[in-house]
């Protein structure tokens, strides 16, 4: 009787590990085979005009943030939806003395802030200053002023104003139409 159950023991051992190599062995196999899963809202973008979108028969403007589309269907909630009149604001950031020419560091892909001397028109409500000095590749936070590949980080130089009233809000700060915001490096 022992040997019996010691055989069926032995038997079910081979059938599971027969299992288990079936399921592996053809993940191994099959070279096509992708690991990455791309989840909802992870298209990439470099600028906002990778991430058009076609509901119904008339495109959409979607905005491209750290090189992700921020909507990804006609479905989603349109949470940076694009306005034909923009809202303007005079923007000033300068570093050791030097105006940092935002015109010049944007792209012409980028739709919903345009960026025209010292004004930044913003074609969508609600953009914070993350959003809006990410299309020039600037990236700010309460200790550091990041662009080019140099950080500027020491909180007692970097200052920032809105309407000649120092500012800590840095880059959760959502500008209003004619505010003048000045962010210095000094």
């Amino acid at each position: 009787m022992a040997k019996k159950r010691n055989w069926k023991k032995v038997i079910t051992l081979v059938l599971l590990g027969m299992m288990v190599v079936g399921f592996s062995i053809p993940a191994f196999l099959d070279p096509t085979a992708t690991t990455a899963v791309v989840q909802s809202g992870q298209k990439l973008c470099q600028v906002d005009s990778d991430c058009y979108l076609l509901c119904g028969d008339s495109p959409v403007e979607v905005l491209c943030s750290q090189n992700l589309c921020l909507q990804d269907s006609c479905d989603d909630n349109f949470y940076f939806k694009y306005q034909k009149e923009p809202l303007t604001f005079s923007l000033l950031v300068e570093v050791d003395g030097v105006i940092v020419d935002m015109e010049e560091r944007s792209s012409a892909g980028d739709m919903f802030v345009r960026f025209e001397n010292s004004e930044a028109a913003i074609f969508s409500s609600g953009l914070s200053m993350r959003h809006i000095l990410e299309k020039a590749k600037i990236n700010l936070n309460l200790q550091c002023l990041t662009f080019d590949g140099n950080s500027y980080c020491d909180s007692e130089k970097l200052k920032m104003a809105v309407n000649g009233n120092e500012s800590n809000l840095f880059e959760s700060y959502i500008p209003k139409d004619g505010d003048v915001v000045e962010i210095v490096y000094s």
